[in-house]
């Protein structure tokens, strides 16, 4: 689904979006040459009509940083400056958990968030 996303050729420069939100648990953003980090500039030219959780985690006990940590506080902070209308980024570092540790829990945290009733 990910990759579905991101192709230059898939949903995006359809300008549909069929989905009403993304997960990437403890994601491989450095893979394709960082490919990935192209995606805020194609987002923020995208229609989007509906609005669009991406959810990014990682533990905080994955190695090396640099290729963990970093680059998920990166894109966020990326999809965040280039002000995508209704695209809602939320960021988790879990302190005490490690790679395989990641995707249970930001799944189970993403759904109950996505589809959470607003309080009155």
């Amino acid at each position: 689904e990910q990759s579905f996303l991101f192709r230059k050729s898939g949903k995006l420069a359809e300008k549909r979006n069929d989905f009403k939100g993304f997960v990437s648990a403890s994601p491989s953003l450095w893979y394709n040459h960082n490919y990935l980090f192209k995606l805020p500039g194609q987002l923020k030219n995208a229609v989007i009509k509906d609005t669009l959780n991406v959810y990014l985690s990682v533990g905080a006990l994955e190695t090396p940083k640099e290729w963990t940590i970093q680059p998920v506080e990166n894109m966020a902070k990326q999809l965040n400056d280039h002000q995508v209308g209704k695209l809602k980024v939320s960021t988790f570092v879990y302190n005490d958990l490690d790679h395989m540790d990641v995707g249970l829990i930001s799944f189970i945290r993403a759904m109950e968030k996505t589809y959470a009733k607003p309080n009155h």
